[in-house]
């Protein structure tokens, strides 16, 4: 099948959306591990019987979002192959069907953000809670 010029140019667009996509998860992931272990290393020290609950709720809900994160990547990396493998003419696929497999990604991937916002903002009002010379003292 021989592709039309401007057709090319939207699967080259769609292949390089894909590549900015997998970077942006990428850097969730990097976000992610930072905030387990900064939940791990200091915030759980600080932590009075009250408040256990809470982190291992927030500790979760980090696991939850990984699970999802790692289904996204994969439907990413899938969606990048059969992208370049239209690209490549190796196979068919129609330009309608990869732009609508990149727009559920980009809405997972905005989903995925908003979600991690939010466990964030969990942290961050918890850590509100704590007494503000306790926190001082044990986080030094």
């Amino acid at each position: 099948r021989i592709m039309k010029p401007q057709d090319d140019l939207e699967f080259q667009r769609l292949y390089e959306l894909s590549k900015q996509q997998l970077s942006d998860l990428v850097f969730l992931d990097d976000e992610m591990k930072f905030l387990k272990s900064l939940l791990k290393k200091y915030f759980m020290p600080m932590m009075h019987d009250q408040h256990v609950n809470r982190v291992q709720l927030i500790n979760s809900h980090l696991a939850q979002l990984g699970l999802v994160k790692a289904n996204v990547s994969q439907e990413l990396l899938t969606q990048q192959g059969h992208l370049q493998s239209t690209i490549n003419g190796l196979v068919s696929q129609s330009l309608d069907f990869l732009k609508l497999g990149n727009e559920r990604i980009e809405y997972e991937l905005k989903d995925l953000n908003r979600s991690f916002r939010n466990i964030k903002r969990e942290i961050f009002a918890l850590y509100k809670e704590l007494p503000y010379e306790e926190s001082k003292k044990k986080s030094a």
